[in-house]
């Protein structure tokens, strides 16, 4: 009997990786989902799960946890990948950011997640729901437009990446 495949999916409703999203992404990926910044530590792209335009995912490329785990070098890289990632969230216009870290997955990862207006009106003003956000977005922005605004977001994101 073969083994079931475990894929997961991205909201264009395509494979995004299998089994591993940090080490076994799919490629390629469609224009909303490209990678705006990679280096031999760190890889940035627009979370595959959220079609929230700028929700940025910082992630290891090593197969650690927290931010403990980190060497001295990754320590610094981070630093400098956050910023320019924050940077970058500016030039499209994100005013406020919050960053979220998990320590679940096999790659250490954070998310930029931008506040957009929309959101206080999701969570009846208490943006610390967020997962009030993500069920909001995974059922109400899988469409053709929002997907078009996180196309625009990720490819200026990659723009201004690629500038600086």
């Amino acid at each position: 009997m073969e083994s079931e495949r475990n894929f997961e999916e991205s909201f264009y409703k395509a494979p995004y990786s299998e089994g591993c999203p940090g080490c076994n992404r799919i490629e390629p990926q469609p224009e909303g989902l490209i990678i705006v910044y990679e280096d031999d530590k760190f890889r940035v792209h627009q979370d595959y799960a959220l079609p929230i335009p700028g929700m940025m995912v910082v992630e290891s490329k090593r197969h650690i946890k927290s931010i403990s785990d980190f060497t001295p070098e990754e320590l610094n890289r981070y630093s400098l990948v956050l910023r320019k990632v924050r940077d970058a969230l500016g030039s499209i216009g994100v005013e406020n950011a919050t960053l979220i870290q998990e320590e679940k997955s096999s790659h250490f990862h954070a998310w930029f997640l931008p506040i957009y207006p929309w959101m206080a009106n999701v969570t009846s003003g208490k943006l610390r729901n967020i997962q009030e956000i993500f069920d909001y977005a995974k059922g109400n922005m899988v469409t053709d437009q929002h997907i078009s605004e996180v196309e625009k977001a990720t490819k200026a994101i990659k723009e201004y990446m690629e500038s600086e």
